[in-house]
């Protein structure tokens, strides 16, 4: 038989038969397949010859061929023993069918049903998809703002801090500059029973300001502060509260009150933390300047 080639393709119907009854070489076979790619006619030829080729193959009852037929028949026939050839597989040489597409309008409902079932299980792996990976992104988000608002938090305690720690500084400095101040006077406060090892001076300086300084000092209840009296005349005047850290210690930059110029008597009593206009409770330090 001529093998159909890109020539003798041309007549697709002469080997169409063998072709639908698997009795092509791998040859022929390969050249027929490439034919069928670009012949629609070939196509429908093989397609009307596969029924009948299926039928004949239950026309007769099965039996079994001798494994050394072929090379009997063509010793037979040529005279000579065939030189032996790698098996072929009979999945190998079943006729290879093209994919025909089917004619406009001429799809299975089945087939019409396949492509929606496909776009409905891409839109739900991508709905999936979409949602784990919003998420995420809320999850990331989450995250992001607990960062953003540890680190305001902490930002506002720096702040908090560094002016705590400026207003310390001014202070220190407005300390350092009356004690260190050529006009300054000390006046030492005595204490009082109820505050037995309380030692208080004042640092007082025309030029620089007015320092008080207390150690000793017992702690006191809740809502009540140590508070400072001026007394220039019989009617004491506030010098403001006086903060008292967990050692009892005060050291502490007073603003003098209106009028208030030389260093007077002075008074410490505990008050109700706020302020108050005029002493009230009980008197832990008293003292005045020397004659």
């Amino acid at each position: 038989m001529t093998e159909p080639t890109s020539e003798t393709a041309q007549n697709g119907h002469d080997v169409a038969g063998p072709y639908a009854l698997g009795a092509l070489t791998e040859r022929q076979r390969a050249a027929f397949d490439a034919h069928l790619e670009v012949s629609r006619a070939s196509v429908d030829e093989v397609l009307a010859v596969l029924p009948v080729a299926r039928r004949l193959a239950y026309t007769a009852p099965p039996r079994t061929v001798p494994t050394n037929l072929r090379d009997r028949t063509l010793q037979a026939a040529t005279g000579t023993a065939p030189s032996p050839a790698a098996p072929t597989p009979a999945a190998a040489r079943a006729p290879k069918i093209p994919a025909v597409r089917p004619p406009a309008g001429s799809a299975a409902r089945g087939g019409r049903r396949w492509p929606l079932l496909v776009a409905l299980l891409v839109a739900a792996a991508a709905a999936a998809g979409l949602g784990m990976f919003a998420q995420q992104q809320a999850s990331y988000a989450r995250a992001l703002q607990e960062n953003l608002d540890e680190a305001n938090r902490r930002a506002t305690m720096a702040e908090l801090d560094v002016a705590a720690a400026r207003r310390e500084a001014v202070a220190a400095g407005r300390r350092a500059a009356v004690l260190t101040a050529p006009d300054t006077q000390e006046i030492v406060l005595g204490n009082q029973p109820n505050a037995p090892d309380a030692r208080a001076r004042v640092f007082w300086s025309a030029a620089e300001g007015v320092v008080f300084t207390a150690s000793g000092m017992p702690p006191l209840a809740p809502g009540q502060s140590y508070h400072l009296w001026l007394v220039p005349d019989a009617s004491p005047v506030s010098g403001g509260e006086l903060p008292l850290d967990e050692a009892g210690r005060i050291a502490a930059v007073v603003t003098l009150p209106e009028g208030v110029t030389e260093p007077v008597p002075m008074a410490v009593t505990a008050e109700p933390s706020g302020g108050v206009q005029t002493p009230t409770g009980t008197v832990y330090l008293l003292g005045r300047p020397a004659a």
